[in-house]
């Protein structure tokens, strides 16, 4: 009899895809003050005071061309904020609101108007509008290498964005000329161990993960490592988040010895910087766990899994973003034989999907596939069924119903089928597996 396997996944945080875009500031006395403090706010990761600061800031701007200006900038700072906070709607009007009016009182042709398309053209990316997305980035492009020099620092933040978008709809090899391009111009501005040249760098090493050349992003993110390690405190949140990254590199390499050292020396940098309970610590965590894991060092994997778990938890994070942890405790629980333990940690979990409505992405097809899988270790078939088809169809709405990614699900609803002695859905079940390149 075939059995259903735990489909299990890890949580990875890289550097940032893009940079945002740098917050003006301006001459206006009272809205100059606004804007720095909601400047700061940002920084600082205060976003609804920013937003505060920002909306203020509007009704100080003033009149004539240059309050109009001062708009501009408000409109650009407060739709990134929102953009942040995940007001994806409102954020696009606002960009289009700076847009405008940059437009009108600046040209089409100057490159603070690039700035302004630079920004709709990440909204809608985020949105899912990639032609709307592509257009206004190659505009902003075209701008800013005509009035800036093909060479401007300012050119490698324009040749990111479209490079995310290209390497987030199957332009991989385009994605990384635009990424190589971006690094030498900031490298030939700022130096190699310049931290905007870091960052490039590692959004390089990050693609190139992506695409799936390991070594090579392998070597990328040693080089970060070794410029932030020549440039900044020892201590410095973005060493532990370059170790994070190059861990899951070695991870996907079968090289979670190396891996779990790296990610050892994440979780000091950010337990000695961040507060007990900051759910950053979650996402060290849980990589940790999940490669003591593949060491077969299960009650370690536990503890770190169970303290990512409740971090999030106490954080109060929506389920999505606490689902990786959640998942990959209940499989290490349930490879420890503890399957009414794993059950209790899915089932939670997959109340709380319903109320919340989690979306049908393939986290969620995931716990409800791992929900019949314990099911179906403790010989609850029936039950079981009943999840394994729900984790195929939200596979189905997140991949496709041509995607081999269903594969797993399938031989799970499969096996279940088989216990349930319900022969013709299961022979329909692996004739699609087959259909989709599965057969054994």
């Amino acid at each position: 009899m075939r059995r259903p396997v735990f489909l299990l996944l890890l949580l990875l945080f890289l550097l940032p895809p893009w940079r945002a875009t740098p917050l003006a500031g301006a001459d206006h006395a009272n809205w100059d003050t606004l804007m720095t403090a909601g400047a700061a706010a940002v920084e600082e990761g205060r976003l609804e005071e920013a937003e505060r600061a920002f909306r203020e800031a509007l009704n100080v701007a003033g009149e004539g061309a240059a309050g109009e200006l001062r708009r501009a900038t408000t409109l650009n700072n407060l739709g990134y904020v929102l953009h942040r906070r995940g007001r994806l709607a409102e954020a696009e009007e606002l960009y289009a609101q700076a847009l405008a009016l940059r437009q009108t009182r600046l040209g089409p042709e100057h490159p603070e108007v690039a700035q302004s398309l630079g920004n709709l053209a990440e909204v809608k990316r985020t949105r899912g509008l990639a032609e709307d997305a592509e257009r206004l980035y190659r505009r902003a492009l075209g701008i800013r290498e005509k009035a800036l020099g093909p060479e401007h620092p300012d050119l490698a933040q324009t040749l990111t964005g479209l490079a995310v978008l290209y390497a987030g709809t199957g332009r991989g090899e385009e994605a990384r000329e635009l990424l190589r391009r971006a690094l030498a111009i900031l490298e030939k501005a700022f130096g190699p161990d310049d931290p905007r040249s870091l960052e490039a760098r590692a959004n390089l090493a990050s693609l190139e993960y992506s695409l799936g050349r390991f070594p090579e992003a392998e070597t990328l993110y040693r080089e970060v490592l070794a410029g932030q390690e020549r440039t900044l405190d020892a201590e410095a949140p973005e060493i532990a988040t370059t170790l994070v990254a190059l861990a899951e590199v070695l991870r996907s390499q079968g090289r979670s010895g190396e891996a779990v050292g790296l990610l050892e020396r994440a979780l000091a940098i950010r337990r000695a910087r961040v507060t007990p309970d900051d759910p950053a610590l979650a996402r060290v965590l849980n990589d940790l766990g999940v490669n003591l894991h593949a060491l077969g060092r299960e009650e370690e994997a536990e503890k770190a899994l169970a303290e990512a778990v409740a971090l999030e938890a106490d954080a109060g994070l929506p389920l999505a973003a606490r689902l990786p942890a959640v998942l990959n405790l209940a499989a290490v629980l349930s490879s420890l034989g503890r399957q009414e333990e794993a059950w209790r940690v899915l089932a939670e979990a997959a109340a709380a999907s319903d109320e919340e409505g989690a979306p049908p992405d393939g986290d969620l097809a995931r716990l409800w596939n791992d929900l019949g899988a314990v099911e179906y270790a403790l010989g609850r078939y029936r039950d079981a069924g009943q999840r394994l088809e729900r984790a195929v169809g939200i596979a189905e709405k997140a991949y496709g119903d041509k995607d081999p990614r269903l594969i797993p699900y399938l031989r799970n609803y499969a096996a279940v089928l088989d216990a349930l002695a319900r022969e013709k859905e299961a022979q329909q079940v692996t004739q699609r597996i087959e259909e989709l390149g599965g057969g054994s």
